[in-house]
């Protein structure tokens, strides 16, 4: 049975609903441009442990540092940072990925690319193994890395081709990763065990023109597969191949879109959902949804399945005073956006409502299609100046509910 909305909770009142975009104009200042470097100089160092198992494990560490270089010294000051790590496709390894792992790195994360080959379980395992080592390193206090790894922050995990195969497994076997990014992912039914139960965010990016790990037959089973998570989101852009992730084009894999510029996509489109989901800056969702993601090329598929709903503002590229708002929750839900002059703590079966019931209105009251998240463009009022707003949404499905975090929002 589909849950009753609250409608003694929140009701209708006297702000009108083009007030909301004013609200939002102030948060999308901090998303930065995605697709460019981060603030921070990029260092890197080679490392080689002794594993669980015994055996030598390889890899490479990307770290914020005081200048870019090899082994240079990280920029403890500004840390910690949050922990991520990557695992390379078929026949190449870190250095095929300098660029994509740098970019994340110079983001303000410290992460460690697996270095070694060999089975599904060998590389997952070894994996681990570095992510454990670079945050112990980072707790001893005369380490390289002393300093340098977040506590406050989930760990996030990466994977292309083959490599997005080993992160079936890995989000498995290692409970810390709260976000994972499948770029042209491998799919095997056998290995995605860990899919099904995982639990924390999702992103599988992958192009039409892919004919490795072709969408139907890898990438959208693999985002069928993850069941359990508390949000995932499905990506096939038109005309990409296979080989974007890597630093140079591989010239094997067939595309429609210039190899630059599919680069650019799996540079920014990780990013995004690192910072939506481990930082918590959720209007980077407008670049993995939003109308954001059409600087790059379009997008030809764009699905969410968010069973916990993720709200987000930016301002609008097609009409200038205007904000476009969005929400994604799942396909068939009914999706609902609210306003209030006032926040407030209200605990309820769908989670904490945020907003002063009695000073909340509508924005939009919609059902999710297929894609499962909408936005909508409203115009910028300039009346309400010098104001403080609050902002919610809230997603209704065949059998649960959830509302989003709420924004505050102070208009200059």
């Amino acid at each position: 049975m589909k849950p009753s909305f609250p409608t003694r909770v929140v009701r209708r009142a006297a702000l009108a609903p083009s007030a909301l975009c004013a609200i939002a104009l102030a948060t999308h200042a901090d998303v930065p441009e995605l697709a460019l470097p981060g603030p921070h100089p990029v260092g890197w160092m080679d490392v080689s442990i002794t594993g669980s198992a015994g055996d030598f494990v390889n890899g490479r560490v990307y770290y914020p540092a005081l200048e870019a270089g090899n082994s240079t010294d990280p920029a403890v000051g500004a840390g910690p940072f949050p922990l991520a790590s990557f695992i390379h496709g078929a026949l190449v390894l870190p250095p095929d990925y300098d660029d994509l792992c740098g970019h994340i790195a110079s983001h303000g994360w410290v992460l460690v690319s697996l270095g070694t080959s060999g089975t599904v379980q060998m590389e997952s395992r070894h994996t681990k193994d570095l992510m454990h080592w670079l945050d112990d390193e980072s707790q001893i206090d005369d380490s390289f890395f002393a300093g340098m790894v977040s506590a406050e922050h989930g760990w996030a995990a990466g994977g292309h081709s083959a490599g997005g195969g080993v992160l079936q497994r890995l989000v498995k076997k290692e409970p810390l990763i709260t976000a994972a990014f499948a770029l042209a992912p491998s799919f095997d039914p056998g290995d995605a065990n860990g899919l099904p139960k995982y639990q924390g965010s999702l992103l599988v990016l992958v192009g039409d023109a892919d004919t490795t790990t072709p969408p139907d037959e890898d990438a959208h089973p693999y985002f069928v597969a993850a069941q359990a998570t508390r949000r995932r989101i499905y990506i096939e852009a038109e005309g990409m191949g296979h080989d974007g992730p890597t630093d140079t084009p591989l010239g094997i894999f067939g595309s429609d879109m210039p190899w630059s510029v599919s680069h650019r996509w799996n540079k920014r489109l990780p990013t995004a959902l690192l910072y939506a989901e481990i930082l918590g800056v959720e209007d980077a969702y407008t670049v993995l949804l939003g109308e954001h993601i059409d600087t790059q090329p379009f997008a030809s598929i764009r699905e969410a399945d968010c069973a916990s709903p993720a709200l987000w503002t930016c301002s609008s590229l097609t009409a200038e005073s205007t904000l476009a708002v969005g929400l994604a929750g799942a396909a068939g839900d009914e999706a609902f956006v609210m306003v209030s002059a006032h926040a407030s703590t209200l605990e309820t079966p769908f989670g904490t409502f945020g907003l002063d019931p009695v000073a909340t209105t509508f924005l939009s009251v919609s059902d999710l299609d297929d894609r499962g998240w909408m936005e909508l463009s409203a115009p910028l009022p300039s009346a309400l100046s010098g104001h403080t707003f609050f902002l919610q949404g809230l997603r209704i499905g065949a059998g649960d509910a959830a509302f989003s975090a709420t924004e505050a929002i102070a208009l200059p």
